[in-house]
């Protein structure tokens, strides 16, 4: 029996390669060091030696050196401005670093990594129910434990049957409106921009069907964009939402930066010193902040301090912009790597593990832009990274003109 690079592996780490992805998965579920690293760490250090099943594909590898390049430029801006490290920040890069290679070296194509992703969801219910978030209220528990695991596992579920493209869609829009029914704005937005993505997808020919496929799903889009503060506003998606959008929007601000009130502040941090950053959040200086409050202000954004300070910490309540002020630059290559790669695979994802990854890609970079690091989201953004390279591996193998 000739061995294959799969029997390798699987010889090397002692499973069928089956059975290791569900553990990689599963462990994902189960935190150590608070939420931030996952047990599924410890499991990918071991196949840092493991020759992978195929080829690892370059985005895989591009993201693996900047996740160590922005550790290393977060550590290098707190010695320079004699500030505390970043730890929540560093430590979320290594298991991005070592999750997207013991994920990208035990699979070879988007049905293998959704299973690592499906896994990974099964957990974080199982936690998120016993001993995960404890809010007092259904609607709360959705948006901060149960949105993503919930839908991502019901889309892979549906996405494994062939020819089930139309139930993702009506299952994503369907999520969508539950997520804006509880409240959970941000969430219901991610899921119809992918059942828009999921609608438009397919490869585009020119056909007068391919140009009325197209302009219905910019309509929608815009619709979703104008319409969906306008519903919020006038109390058409529940008086809770209502009442939150006309406080966030009561000084004339956007309704996303009312809800997310955290940019001007960090773009403000970041114009001061977009180089080097400032080794930590925390070491941002009184006229920074008041630069900050100034530019909140022109926004029409009436409450920021209370998102802007917790315990007397700064928190800027995203991935993207926590690590640009904490390492500058090059700590940001990471985030904005992902956001394009994320994009791309939205764009350009095909087969019928496409729903997920819209789905997935989305919320990544909502995750990014939005989203601090809390929960197993370094691990989930890992699973992500490798599950919309492998979608862009497989876009090009489909397209690939073969050789005369």
């Amino acid at each position: 029996m000739v061995a294959t690079p799969e029997t390798r592996v699987e010889a090397e780490v002692g499973h069928d390669s089956r059975w290791f992805r569900a553990l990689l998965g599963l462990l994902g579920g189960v935190p150590t060091v608070g939420l931030a690293v996952p047990l599924s760490t410890a499991l990918c250090l071991p196949l840092i030696p493991v020759m992978p099943i195929t080829p690892l594909p370059g985005s895989v590898k591009r993201a693996i050196v900047l996740a160590v390049l922005g550790v290393t430029a977060m550590m290098a801006s707190a010695v320079v401005h004699g500030s505390s490290l970043n730890l929540g920040s560093i430590g979320a890069f290594l298991v991005i670093a070592l999750g997207v290679l013991g994920i990208a070296k035990s699979t070879d194509s988007t049905a293998k990594t959704a299973q690592v992703l499906a896994w990974l969801c099964a957990a974080t219910i199982v936690y998120w129910l016993i001993v995960g978030v404890r809010e007092p209220t259904f609607a709360a528990q959705w948006k901060y434990g149960g949105a993503f695991p919930v839908t991502a596992l019901v889309v892979y579920l549906v996405a494994a049957r062939r020819g089930r493209t139309r139930l993702a869609i009506l299952l994503l829009v369907g999520f969508a409106v539950l997520s804006l029914a509880l409240g959970s704005r941000g969430f219901g937005v991610v899921c119809l921009t992918a059942a828009i993505a999921q609608y438009a997808h397919g490869r585009y020919r020119g056909s007068v069907r391919d140009h009325a496929k197209v302009l219905a799903a910019a309509a929608l889009a815009a619709g979703v964009a104008l319409g969906l503060p306008t519903l919020m506003e006038q109390g058409h998606l529940g008086r809770d939402l209502q009442e939150r959008a006309l406080q966030q929007t009561e000084g004339g601000a956007p309704l996303l930066l009312g809800g997310r009130t955290e940019p001007p502040l960090s773009l403000i941090a970041v114009a001061e010193n977009p180089i080097a950053g400032w080794g930590h959040p925390n070491r941002l200086d009184l006229p920074t902040i008041a630069a900050g409050k100034q530019l909140a202000t022109d926004l029409g954004i009436t409450t920021y301090m209370p998102f802007w300070m917790d315990n007397g910490q700064i928190t800027l309540h995203s991935v993207l912009f926590e690590a640009w002020v904490s390492g500058g630059v090059l700590a940001a290559a990471l985030p904005l790597f992902l956001i394009g790669l994320f994009a791309l695979a939205v764009l350009r994802g095909r087969g019928r593990f496409y729903p997920l990854v819209a789905l997935v890609s989305v919320y990544g970079i909502w995750d990014v832009l939005f989203s601090p690091w809390a929960g197993n989201r370094s691990m989930r953004l890992a699973v992500s990274t490798v599950l919309a390279a492998w979608a862009l591996v497989e876009e090009r193998r489909t397209t690939q003109t073969p050789p005369d």
